[in-house]
């Protein structure tokens, strides 16, 4: 008969394979839709308090990240009591407490198996090329694989395996870099690296979805620019197929260009000739620039919200309230009859109108920490120097502050935050160490 002590290890042991598993279906779960990705996290969780419950000196190991956790926390509690709307702020905190945990999960599995990121990595690199060739599939035939067809109400964007949600660039960008861990771990020839870069890109650009085009574009620029272990000569070359690869693909296809670039440069004013289908024109008039489109509208009542609650916000998820407010008509905005949405599409306004100076300047501080940390890590010589980059790569990608994006406090947009922060303490932790 096993002894006490035997059958506690066992369990354990149970319970940290149950718990990589369900991280591996994670991905898959952002595929079929919230409620599966809700179900998952929770499970998650569960097993993750199951192994800390058998060894409860892992608390220990991690006491720096629950002090930055703890104090995030304080501030959080405050702004739930201080809120607009209670209820609403608290069910939104508590799904908050829920992804700090998952990303303590994501970091115990990356730490206690060795070879759980080069296998998870490995994973996301199936996954990615499952979806980015299901999309690709959907393009030429007009629907994917599963029979899934693309709305045309959305400007012919493609949605590839997500059925009604135009996600696919978003998935592909946020969760690319963190698959290039593989090929990075893997030692594979960099020609390998760079064609999987080109095909996740070109699906990105194909799937219409601007901001995503744009933040991976630019993002693969900078990983090709700082990629170590390759000669100069070839990532000059590597940086012209790049860039021509990019070219080609928008002037020569008629959709992308005016979707991606002639609709950009007209919402942002910089451009007065619009070549879009009448559908668009309601919301991009002749000679408007960016705030006046809807975005813009969204942008100035978050910041409006802000001044009229500047210590600690109007209360996470309450901008979808708030900007009814008719005192909001004012905004100077010609579109400021639709100002109103979820949430303003730029995580910084979002965090400033519902958090407050309070909870804003202490992500943003603890952003900037991070930013200083990765700058200078990266110029140290290390051997693993292109793990640090492609993890620095998808942090900016997600963060970088001059960008439309879904909300922070959501729960299908919320969980790519998470996990790379995830991935941050990880490579951190590790250069310490």
């Amino acid at each position: 008969m096993k002894s006490f002590s035997e059958k506690i290890l066992l369990d354990q042991f149970k319970f940290i394979n149950t718990l990589k598993v369900l991280l591996y279906f994670l991905p898959i779960s952002l595929i079929l839709g919230s409620g599966i990705v809700n179900i998952n996290c929770l499970l998650i969780i569960g097993n993750l308090f199951l192994i800390f419950f058998f060894n409860r000196l892992l608390f220990k190991s991690y006491q720096k990240i629950f002090f930055i956790f703890y104090f995030f926390l304080g501030i959080i509690i405050l702004n739930v009591i201080f809120s607009g709307n209670f209820k609403l702020s608290l069910i939104s905190s508590l799904g908050l407490i829920r992804y700090f945990f998952l990303m303590l999960a994501i970091l115990y599995c990356i730490e206690n198996d060795e070879k759980f990121l080069l296998n998870f990595s490995k994973f996301l690199v199936f996954i990615l090329v499952f979806v980015a060739g299901d999309t690709l599939y959907q393009y030429i035939n007009g629907s994917d694989i599963f029979g899934i067809k693309p709305n045309t109400s959305h400007g012919q964007r493609l949605n590839g395996p997500f059925r009604n949600e135009y996600v696919v660039g978003s998935y592909l960008s946020k969760f690319f870099f963190i698959s290039l861990i593989f090929l990075i771990l893997a030692r594979k020839n960099h020609f390998f690296l760079f064609s999987y870069l080109l095909f996740i890109l070109a699906i990105t650009l194909l799937s219409k979805e601007r901001m995503a085009s744009v933040m991976l574009v630019f993002m693969c620029g900078i990983f090709i620019s700082f990629l170590s272990k390759i000669t100069f000569k070839t990532k000059v070359l590597y940086l012209l197929i790049f860039l021509i690869f990019c070219i080609s693909l928008i002037s020569t296809n008629e959709s992308i260009k005016n979707h991606l670039v002639i609709r950009s440069l007209d919402q942002i004013g910089i451009s007065n000739k619009i070549n879009l289908e009448k559908k668009h024109k309601k919301d991009f008039q002749d000679e408007r620039v960016f705030f006046d489109s809807r975005w813009g509208a969204h942008y100035l009542t978050s910041f409006h919200i802000f001044l009229d609650n500047p210590i600690l916000g109007s209360g996470i998820k309450t901008f979808r309230e708030k900007c009814n407010d008719k005192k909001y008509e004012n905004i100077n905005s010609k579109s400021k009859k639709v100002r109103c949405n979820t949430h303003p599409h730029n995580i910084y306004l979002e965090i400033i109108s519902e958090g407050g100076l309070l909870l804003f300047l202490s992500f943003v501080l603890f952003n900037l920490f991070i930013f200083y940390k990765f700058i200078f890590n990266i110029n140290k010589t290390n051997e693993k120097k292109n793990l640090s980059l492609a993890i620095f790569c998808s942090f900016l990608m997600l963060f970088f502050p001059f960008q439309t994006t879904g909300s922070f406090f959501s729960t299908w947009n919320g969980i790519y935050y998470w996990f790379i922060y995830a991935f941050i303490a990880f490579e951190f932790r590790r250069i310490k160490n």
